[in-house]
């Protein structure tokens, strides 16, 4: 996967696609498609590529496509001629936030909810055909997540695609309440993030069994099912 992921990368380059077509999907909706927004600025939303909010160096952009400005027609995104997904679809950020703030690659794969299925190593940027094992700690496991570690989550059949966040708050709020705050693109469009770092904020249960620890997150959509968490092993 290294060696084909490398592939991608060129010197940036405007890739044009059809606004009316490029982004049509068969599947019964994306992530974000149907979320409630009451701040919307008009029926159109907010533009495509709007600045919803920033975490750890990496803008999360606001993904429309029934609002893309004249003049912007690109359909994919690359930083440094490094290609990092399509604009601005939940695993561009994820990609691009651990190319920004790990230095690994994530490949190319079809859907997000591919990265748990599909995906058993990652690329670094300093030696492309270097391979480093990914760690997928499940939900409702032992391992507590940490900041950094891609929160994947299964294809459903009201979610076909599935979905991917970023953890980059692991908090105690209150005595024995824990807390998940995640950054990610294409969940809640047309708003800004509620915590301005942050784009959604998530319970993290923290249960006993058979004298083991269990740590378990449930999103508030339905669609959303979690596999688990992923990591690079070398952590």
């Amino acid at each position: 996967m290294a060696s084909d992921a490398f592939k991608k990368r060129r010197p940036p380059a405007k890739v044009t696609c059809k606004k009316s077509s490029a982004m049509t999907t068969l599947f019964g909706r994306w992530p974000g498609d149907t979320q409630g927004t009451p701040n919307r600025i008009h029926g159109r939303g907010l533009p495509h590529g709007t600045v919803l909010g920033s975490c750890h160096g990496v803008d999360g952009y606001n993904c429309n496509y029934r609002n893309i400005p004249d003049d912007v027609d690109e359909g994919s995104h690359y930083l440094d001629g490094l290609y990092t997904g399509a604009k601005w679809q939940c695993v561009e950020y994820a990609r691009r936030y651990w190319i920004i703030n790990r230095g690994l690659y994530l490949p190319s794969i079809p859907h997000a909810a591919h990265i748990w299925t599909r995906v058993t190593h990652v690329s670094t940027l300093d030696n492309p055909h270097r391979r480093v094992a990914l760690q997928k700690l499940p939900n409702f496991g032992t391992h507590m997540p940490v900041v950094g570690d891609l929160l994947v989550y299964k294809s459903t059949p009201g979610q076909y695609v599935g979905h991917v966040a970023v953890v980059v708050d692991v908090l105690e709020k209150k005595p024995d309440r824990w807390v998940v705050h995640v950054a990610e693109q294409n969940q809640y469009n047309d708003r800004m993030w509620k915590g301005g770092h942050y784009s959604d904020e998530l319970t993290l249960d923290i249960s006993t069994r058979d004298n083991s620890t269990i740590y378990s997150i449930s999103h508030k959509d339905a669609d959303l099912v979690l596999h688990g968490w992923i990591r690079p092993e070398f952590d």
